[in-house]
Formats: structure tokens, sequence, C-alpha cells
């Protein structure tokens, strides 16, 4: 392939949570902006193509065949990873469609992660919790050094809301690889303002006023912050003459869905409301739990499936209210934890439970249930929220 990570101008994104989010928002303002560019995120919902994204669209299928095509040899070899070919697909691509910002986040931890080949213009690390402990190591430290293994020699760092430990261990690592480490609560202030936010940039020699946002509980506050925050780092290095910050701002602001995120806190029917979101740990459930607590709605139903290893007692004991009912569910993969050992967890916590194994016949089932000012969770593994996705039930 001729090293094609050598020819890309880029954006780095590691951390446990948020990262997807963070590189959706810069990829969508780097479209905007007319740039040609591309994103590589993890895991796809329905189709591997999701994964790689250029110009506003999914890889065509013709880049895809003339790529397996000039390297079916090594595709076939049996010594990579489907992932390994789809962060090779990925770069190979950009640098094949002339990508002016390529936006990478890892698919797991980062000192070891196949996206880890290339010098990019900005590294991220988005935030730290326990994650993936069988793979990354017990302990906070263990995981932090992995997230830390993306920080490259003199390329400027940002860093997302976290504890002050990761911070300061980050910023050390920073200084050690001579680079500019920025936070990004110093570069951006986002503050609550009624129902929805007011912005503030802070290097902009404020040239922007405040900007009111509503409807951003898909994205996230923290979420919103970093992207923004990057925003503002990557307009000293690229061409931004299309789109100021101050005018994506606006067009986010008028419609958040132009970001184009799925299965994060994703509102797909009203009466009942129904929610979507790929809450996979601690961290993320606990952010689901205080999103909750901002709702206004009767009765909380929740429907759920997740990973083997993972466990929902820190969940189930900070959610507002107890739910109705739950279902819980699964989803066609190896790894999927067992259904009934999920309404055991919630049985500890005298909440009512059952098992319906396909997702869309749980959802059924509760909205027969529910009434018009009821609430519907459907949260856990990204493979379950896809396929609730896959059914269009947007249309509603």
């Amino acid at each position: 392939m001729c090293n094609p990570q050598e020819e890309i101008r880029g954006v780095h994104i590691a951390g446990t949570n948020g990262k997807g989010s963070v590189a959706t928002i810069l990829y969508t303002w780097a479209v905007n902006n007319g740039q040609i560019a591309g994103l590589f995120t993890s895991p796809y919902l329905s189709n591997f193509r999701e994964s790689i994204r250029i110009g506003g669209q999914m890889i065509s299928k013709d880049l895809v065949r003339q790529f397996v095509t000039e390297y079916q040899k090594e595709i076939c070899s049996g010594e990579y990873s489907q992932f390994e070919v789809l962060t090779a697909m990925a770069f190979w691509a950009f640098r094949e469609t002339g990508c002016q910002l390529s936006i990478i986040e890892t698919g797991l931890g980062g000192r070891d992660d196949s996206t880890n080949i290339f010098t990019p213009l900005l590294s991220i690390i988005t935030n730290i919790s326990r994650e993936h402990i069988n793979l990354l190591g017990p302990t906070l430290d263990d995981i932090r050094m992995h997230k830390a293994g993306i920080i490259k020699k003199g390329t400027p760092l940002l860093l997302g809301k976290m504890d002050a430990d990761s911070r300061s261990i980050f910023r050390e690592i920073a200084q050690e690889h001579d680079c500019q480490c920025w936070l990004s609560e110093d570069l951006v202030k986002v503050e609550k303002n009624g129902t929805g936010y007011r912005i503030w940039l802070q290097l902009s020699d404020l040239r922007f006023a405040g900007l009111e946002m509503s409807q951003l509980s898909n994205i996230g506050r923290e979420n919103l912050t970093t992207a923004i925050a990057a925003i503002e780092l990557l307009q000293n290095k690229m061409d931004c003459s299309d789109i100021t910050v101050h005018q994506w701002l606006a067009l986010l602001s008028a419609s958040p869905s132009a970001i184009g995120l799925r299965g994060r806190w994703e509102k797909i029917r009203s009466k009942p409301t129904v929610i979507l979101d790929g809450a996979h740990n601690n961290a993320a459930w606990l952010r689901v739990c205080s999103e909750l607590a901002n709702q206004r709605f009767e009765d909380l139903w929740i429907i759920i499936a997740h990973t083997k290893g993972k466990s929902i007692s820190t969940f189930l004991k900070h959610l507002p209210q107890t739910p109705k009912l739950l279902v819980a569910s699964t989803f066609p993969a190896e790894r999927a934890q067992d259904p009934q050992m999920i309404v055991t967890c919630a049985t500890t916590q005298n909440i009512e439970s059952k098992v319906i194994l396909d997702p869309n016949n749980a959802l059924e089932y509760i909205l027969k249930l529910a009434k018009p000012r009821d609430l519907i969770l459907c949260t856990g593994s990204l493979y379950f929220i896809a396929q609730l996705i896959a059914s269009n039930r947007k249309d509603r």
C-alpha cells in the first residue's frame, strides 16, 4: 500500500467514552467547512461501510471493491483481523480520495491499537474509566498508559474532562514528548441555560458571543466541549474560510440531527418517548442516569442487552426511579450476555423483569403497555441498538 498513513493529515482520538461522538462532530464540521474529510469509527451498526465515511457518505462500494481486488491475497491470508483490514482500508481510501482532514478513532486502548501508526495534527483523549480490563489491565494506571500511547512527539494534545490524576499523568507525558497540552474546559465554556446551552469560545479573541444551543442530549455536553475545543485548535492548521465555528454552531443549534450520530440518546418515537443509547460501561450508564434525571415522564421502562463481563448493578442503583419493568434481551453475537443473568441482577434490586430475546419484540411488548407520557429506554451494546435502528422506527 506504500504506507498511506504517512500521507494522512488527521486527528487521532482515544478515550473510554465519547470518542466516537467527538470524532463525528469534528467530521461533520469539516464536511460543512468544505473540506474533503474522512472519518473512521467503530463499531459499525449494520454495515461495515459505516466505519469509513468520506465527504458525508459511507465509503463507496466501488472503492471497497477496488481495495479488496488489489489486496485480496493479504486479506485472505488469515494474518489480519477484521479491524486491521478495515483500518488499512480507511487509510488507503482517505489517501486515494485526497482527504484534507481524516478523523481517526481508536478501536481499543491506543498504544497497541491498529490505528496508532500515523502522526496526527492533533491527539485527543476524551476521558478515562475502567474498561476492557481483560485486555487493557485491571487498574486505571494500566488503562491510562494504553490511552497515552497515542501521544506523539511534538503533536498537540487535547484532554477532555477527566479525573485530576489522569489529567496530571497525561500532561506529564505530553511534556516528556514536547507536546503542547490543552484542557478542553480552558478553551470552551459550556453552561446550562434553561432548556439549552450557552457556549463561549476562549481562543478566538472574543470574536464570538455566547450561542444558544438546545436538544443536545444526543451529543453530550462534555463531548461537545471537547469537539469545539478541537475545532478551535484545528482552525489554525487548516484553510477554514468556508464556515466559521460561529456559523457552524448556529447550524448545529438549528438542527442537532445534522451530526448524524446514531444510538447516542437518540429519540426515535414520542408518546411514549423511546430513547436509544448505546451506553455499555459504568461511566456511560451513569451519564444515562443523569440524563434520565433531567427528563419529565411518568413511568420508566427499560430494555437492555449487553456483552459478557459487564454488570448493570451500578446502573440500576443510580436510576432516578424504579422501572415499571426491565426487559432483558440479546443480540446475535458470541459475546452477548445471557439475558437471564440480567434478570437475576434486576431481581436482587427488586426490579420486575423478564426475558424477551428479540429486541424488536421486546420493544413492541412494552409499547403495548406504556402510557403516552412514559419513557422507554433501550440501552446496552451498540450491536443491540443497531437492531432497533435497523427496524426503521424513526418515522413513527
